[in-house]
């Protein structure tokens, strides 16, 4: 081979070096993409006091003093923190007579006019304080809207809690009670993950009558599957129950279907 030739083979291999390495790089960073994007500030972290700038004017303090607080990061015209500021705001006065300090944070990009028809439209009354350049959002490391972050009285971080649809206000206020000492590690977890609702194989007190009760109410409910369940429970106790046997004939005629007016009434 010519000296030119070879000179263009080891071209060659070296491009084929440095792609390979950027191929590598590459692949580094996709995997440690998820690690990144799952950060969060941590329970146990000391947070700094700061002096935010208030929606409706002026500065306030993002943390009480000697109070525990509930910080919402939320972002207007998002469904989920829409939901969000709804649910706090229906536990907001539980909350406050526990003298807990309910504050919105929000951040410094979002326009004004709809940070505040937002927090006017779920009805919540705690202030709301303008994260300046999205700084106190970047420093804890959030990655997502909303979320709630608990704070205790020496300022160190309880918990974080991302949305959730259903239970919100519950398990807010169940972390509250905790830091409190008004219920106890096992009651937290009972919140934290209930075990999973069961249909029952049994009733307490028996009777087929409590069967279609329990079927009737799930059939009032939608919930046509658990209430041929029900029904069926019944019917083992007494095959001939007329209420059981008229459930399941409106579930096989539609759940949703009203009760027809004669319809053997429930025992």
């Amino acid at each position: 081979m010519s000296c030119g030739g070879h000179r263009a083979a080891r071209r060659g291999e070296g491009n084929v070096r440095i792609a390979s390495l950027g191929l590598a790089a590459l692949a580094a960073g996709l995997l440690a993409a998820p690690a990144a994007a799952a950060a969060h500030v941590e329970a146990g972290r000391q947070l700094e006091q700061l002096e935010l700038p208030a929606l409706g004017g002026g500065r306030l303090p993002l943390l009480g003093k000697g109070a525990l607080d509930v910080l919402v990061f939320f972002r207007p015209g998002n469904e989920r923190s829409a939901d969000t500021l709804e649910r706090l705001a229906e536990c907001e006065p539980a909350l406050a007579a526990k003298q807990v300090r309910v504050v919105g944070v929000v951040s410094s990009s979002a326009p004004a006019g709809e940070v505040r028809a937002a927090v006017d439209r779920a009805g919540l009354r705690a202030p709301v304080l303008v994260d300046e350049g999205d700084a106190l959002y970047g420093r804890l490391e959030l990655r997502q809207h909303p979320v709630v972050v608990v704070v205790d009285r020496r300022h160190r971080v309880a918990a974080v809690e991302p949305y959730q649809r259903l239970r919100y206000c519950e398990i807010v206020k169940a972390r509250i009670a905790f830091l409190l000492g008004e219920i106890g590690q096992a009651e937290l977890d009972r919140v934290l993950a209930p075990p999973k609702a069961e249909f029952p194989t049994a009733v307490a007190g028996g009777g087929a009558g409590r069967y279609v009760k329990l079927g009737e109410r799930e059939l009032a409910k939608g919930n046509c599957a658990l209430a041929v369940k029900a029904f069926d429970h019944a019917l083992a106790i007494d095959p001939r129950h007329p209420g059981a046997l008229a459930g399941k004939a409106r579930c096989a005629g539609g759940a949703a279907a009203p009760a027809k007016p004669g319809a053997p009434a429930t025992p």
